[in-house]
């Protein structure tokens, strides 16, 4: 039993199957006979393929629709997420994406930048890069150097920032406050 819940969640290809198979024979006949229909198609086959198909359908649709894997649509943007322990003020986290801002401010690869102050303990970078920039590897650098700049930054503030390119791993800078 459980092996046949382990089949069907990880999914039968089913939804792979051509409609239609070329060439003669009583097999090719048989074949397109039952699958090549339009009650088949229009009515059985999405159920076939959902009840069957398991999470190895879901990927392989989402890889083909292009969600995954696929660099060449929609905008590079670089998320940066500011953090700061309990007890901070407005006015530390504002001082720490200004110096953040400043920092970005220098680099001609970037096209533009959004900051969004949530709270004294939350805040978010959308960084954007101009056309030729954003198929290079300079959103990655950049992500670099956000994160060295948020250790240099977390000597003051005990910040933790966190970038993410799209879906790429997160990475998180932390360094504790420093009470003076």
């Amino acid at each position: 039993m459980a092996c046949l819940l382990l089949l069907l969640g990880f999914g039968l290809p089913v939804f792979m199957l051509p409609e239609k198979m070329e060439g003669e024979g009583k097999w090719a006949e048989y074949y397109n006979k039952v699958f090549d229909n339009s009650t088949y198609k229009d009515k059985v086959r999405p159920v076939v393929n959902k009840a069957l198909g398991g999470s190895l359908r879901l990927f392989a649709e989402k890889v083909y629709e292009g969600s995954y894997f696929n660099r060449d649509e929609g905008e590079v943007v670089l998320s940066a997420y500011a953090t700061l322990p309990n007890g901070s003020t407005l006015e530390q986290m504002n001082v720490l994406i200004k110096k953040m801002e400043t920092y970005l401010s220098d680099f001609k690869e970037i096209r533009q930048f959004q900051t969004y102050v949530y709270n004294a303990r939350q805040a978010n970078i959308q960084i954007y890069f101009t056309k030729e920039n954003q198929r290079s590897g300079f959103p990655y650098t950049l992500k670099a150097g956000i994160i060295s700049k948020a250790l240099t930054l977390g000597e003051e503030a005990g910040v933790c920032m966190v970038c993410r390119i799209r879906d790429s791993a997160m990475m998180c800078a932390r360094v504790p406050a420093v009470s003076g």
